[in-house]
């Protein structure tokens, strides 16, 4: 996924989150776009 993004030039972004309405919204939001996520906690 990392080098896909690198070659083509797009940034993967990154949350910390532990509260799990956050991680949902999160993810809703990155579905819509079709965007990778990468998500710690």
């Amino acid at each position: 996924m990392l080098i896909k993004a690198q070659r083509e030039r797009y940034a993967v972004p990154h949350f910390n989150t532990s509260d799990l309405e956050i991680t949902k919204a999160i993810l809703e939001g990155c579905n819509k776009l079709k965007s990778p996520v990468i998500l710690g906690t």
